[in-house]
């Protein structure tokens, strides 16, 4: 998926079909299919600099030739291939993870390949030595890829009903004009309404959806919080699963932007003192 070459239409689309896929089909990829995966995992730059690294791993081949189990503790059914990456330490090093790795799964979704966003529901090790983890780097986040089931395992529909994959939250707890206690409507939010509408509908951890963003009255200025759930606040191995969440709540928002022709770009100016811990703003310019 090309930023500058897709239509609103197209993001829109891809960004409603994409859910979270823990059945497989059991048929083997096709070697074409392969390839174009594998064109899609070069190395990419975060929006706040980081440089991200990622490998496809075949599940048959890692316990074959190098004795390692890629397991998802019975998580993900079916599953042969996973995409895993690596990024070195930082401040928002998650972030760059997130929107990287969702910028991949959306153009997977494109092709009509299923994915999983997985932030603890692996066995890290075992990914981090195929991926030759470096002691700098981090792995925060892995995706099984490949043709969703025809039915779901009950495994799986119990796990998406515990997660309310279905439910998001409504507008007014998500998004505000210039302070907390103002919410945004879709009125206020005029040309930019769909691109709040597509963070939306972004992946979250057990979809907790922590962003929050204020929106700057009559100019094109969004500034995007995050509200910490607690039990999702702890980082693990370095590894902070709600700054995951921000960075792909960024990358929906600069799609959704692009493909509607509003630029703009990622600057750091907290405006105000909120309950929430400021992650970035957009800063929108004129067409």
């Amino acid at each position: 998926m090309q930023q500058n070459g897709m239509t609103q239409q197209q993001v829109d689309r891809i960004i409603q079909q994409r859910y979270s896929c823990r059945t497989f089909a059991q048929a083997p990829l096709p070697d074409g299919v392969i390839k174009k995966i594998t064109r899609l995992l070069t190395d990419r730059t975060g929006p706040f600099g980081a440089k991200v690294r990622f490998c496809l791993m075949d599940k048959g081949a890692a316990a074959a030739t190098r004795g390692q189990k890629l397991s998802t503790y019975g998580i993900i059914k079916g599953a042969r291939w996973f995409i895993a990456g690596a990024v070195r330490q930082g401040i928002h090093a998650m972030e760059d993870y997130g929107f990287c790795l969702e910028h991949i799964i959306l153009e997977l979704t494109a092709q009509e390949l299923a994915t999983c966003w997985l932030g603890a529901s692996y066995k890290r090790s075992a990914f981090a030595r195929m991926l030759q983890l470096q002691e700098a780097e981090l792995l925060p986040a892995v995706t099984p890829v490949g043709f969703a089931a025809a039915k779901p395992s009950l495994t799986a529909r119990v796990v998406r009903f515990a997660a309310r994959a279905r439910k998001r939250k409504p507008w007014h707890k998500l998004f505000f004009a210039d302070a907390p206690g103002d919410p945004l409507s879709r009125q206020q939010a005029g040309l930019w309404a769909p691109c709040l509408e597509n963070v939306r509908l972004a992946p979250s951890a057990s979809n907790r959806q922590p962003w929050r963003i204020i929106h700057e009255a009559g100019g094109q200025v969004f500034h995007f919080y995050m509200q910490p759930t607690p039990g999702y606040d702890r980082v693990v191995k370095g590894v902070h699963l709600q700054r995951l969440d921000m960075g792909i709540a960024m990358l929906h928002f600069q799609l959704s932007a692009q493909a509607r022709n509003l630029p703009g770009t990622w600057v750091r100016k907290d405006p105000a003192h909120t309950p929430w811990t400021y992650i970035v703003s957009w800063q929108g310019r004129s067409a």
